[in-house]
């Protein structure tokens, strides 16, 4: 099974069982350097590889997703990732926006600097936020948070328990010192220590974490002895969707798309349209040839190069035909 890349992205193949069937997986990445002050795009010298599995930032129970996991055999709609730092206009600013418009993804996010809560007399008070240049996009520095300090009552946000604020109802946990989320929503600020706001980020939702787990299907007795090692029956293919709700596309995109994101490169806004080039895919099983279409079904914005990376893949049924599967050829359209 050869792999033939007549492209300049990143591209690799995979063989695994998909509802009891032998699947193949193509997966073609490509990355475009973003020429800020002409809004244009070009594909860049150095092309990022093809993610094989999560990679989190520490210990996957404490830490957030850094790079998702390129191998999942579909998304029925597109994901939208940001990657990088927020940054302030001026070294003495304690606050900027980073937002982001594709399609009918329209999304901003305040970014503050760090902040505690103090108690005065019974009162709770939040500190002015310190000045900061430069700050990273991470779910840690969103609400969010486990809470074990009450034996009688342990919880944790379900979207997002590696962030920072929650409390259980009679947590123990001080309130003086407790730092508060940079990342927050426009509409939803937090005002008191046991507010419970949406977590506000831009990176990939890990796979137990609400609303992916949602989609996982139900792991109980009948599954263990009627169905695995196979998916559940209730499995939904929006499990592989990563990204936040708020930056899923219906649909996949085609190329041309406007893009414009603002306060993660130094440079200022970011603006260009995605790509047009489209990989295809011609498959050479025994003597013929077969060409599942490569869909584009994720984008990641990376401000610190700056660089858009789109996501191309494709899948084939080859039940009882892995041996005959001989050459894998991948090139581009335009």
């Amino acid at each position: 099974m050869e792999l033939l890349n007549r492209t300049p992205f990143a591209a690799e193949r995979f063989v695994f069982l998909h509802e009891g069937l032998e699947m193949l997986l193509v997966v073609v990445k490509g990355t475009f350097t973003i020429h800020a002050q002409q809004d244009t795009t070009r594909v860049a010298d150095e092309q990022e590889p093809v993610v094989t599995v999560d990679e989190y930032g520490g210990d996957p129970t404490t830490s957030s997703i850094r790079r998702a996991t390129d191998v999942v055999p579909a998304k029925p709609a597109t994901d939208v990732l940001l990657r990088g730092h927020a940054y302030t206009t001026q070294r003495s600013r304690t606050e900027t926006l980073v937002a982001m418009q594709l399609g009918t993804i329209k999304k901003g996010v305040r970014v503050v600097g760090e902040r505690v809560w103090s108690q005065t007399f019974g009162s709770s008070v939040m500190s002015d936020p310190l000045p900061f240049h430069r700050m990273e996009l991470l779910w840690e520095r969103a609400f969010g948070g486990t809470d074990a300090s009450n034996p009688e009552n342990v919880g944790r946000c379900e979207e997002n328990p590696v962030g920072r604020g929650f409390r259980v109802r009679g947590s123990k946990l001080p309130v003086d010192g407790a730092m508060l989320p940079n990342l927050e929503s426009l509409a939803h600020p937090i005002q008191s220590p046991g507010d419970h706001r949406p977590p506000s980020g831009f990176g990939p939702i890990a796979p137990s974490w609400r609303p992916r787990v949602s989609y996982a299907g139900t792991y109980d007795d009948t599954w263990r002895k009627d169905v695995y090692p196979f998916l559940p029956k209730d499995f939904d293919v929006r499990f592989h969707q990563c990204a936040p709700p708020d930056q899923i596309l219906p649909g996949h995109v085609k190329g041309g798309e406007a893009v414009n994101v603002v306060g993660i490169s130094e440079t200022g806004q970011l603006r260009f349209t995605l790509p047009h080039i489209r990989p295809a895919l011609a498959i050479r099983v025994g003597n013929h040839f077969e060409e599942p279409p490569l869909l584009c079904d994720t984008i990641i914005i990376a401000g610190e190069r700056p660089a858009v990376i789109l996501i191309w893949r494709a899948s084939l049924i080859v039940q009882g035909r892995v041996p005959n599967v001989r050459t894998i050829e991948v090139k581009s359209l335009g």
